[in-house]
């Protein structure tokens, strides 16, 4: 993934993660935090 400008995270939060998911998520994040770009597209269900 060093090799990667950019890394696509296309509809997070559409399947619930489980605690084990999310913390494995997290440390992608992480690491990837100073070595190149990421986005991270939600789609949320904002009705009134």
């Amino acid at each position: 993934m060093d090799r990667l400008d950019l890394v696509v995270c296309d509809e997070v939060g559409y399947i619930p993660f489980n605690p084990k998911e999310a913390q494995l998520l997290f440390h992608f994040f992480a690491c990837r935090y100073e070595r190149g770009s990421v986005v991270v597209q939600v789609t949320w269900n904002m009705s009134l």
